[in-house]
């Protein structure tokens, strides 16, 4: 099965990604499916997927690219 069909019985599986982490930033998990990181957090009862990103790239140029909505 494939990893994100699993959070509706583990909302909190993955880990707190370390970009994040190293800024205090914890609300935020990931899990990665080779070569991809899955960005989610919960809200409430539900499982939001924020981004799926090339675990090859930076993730901060991917993040800052997006919300510059640039590719």
């Amino acid at each position: 099965m494939p990893p994100c069909l699993e959070f509706e019985d583990f909302p909190l599986m993955g880990k707190i990604p370390p970009e994040l982490k190293n800024i205090n930033i914890e609300t935020f998990r990931e899990i990665v499916v080779a070569p991809w990181r899955i960005l989610h957090r919960i809200n409430s009862n539900e499982v939001l997927v924020l981004a799926v990103v090339d675990s090859r790239r930076d993730i901060d140029d991917a993040l800052l690219n997006r919300l510059l909505n640039r590719n």
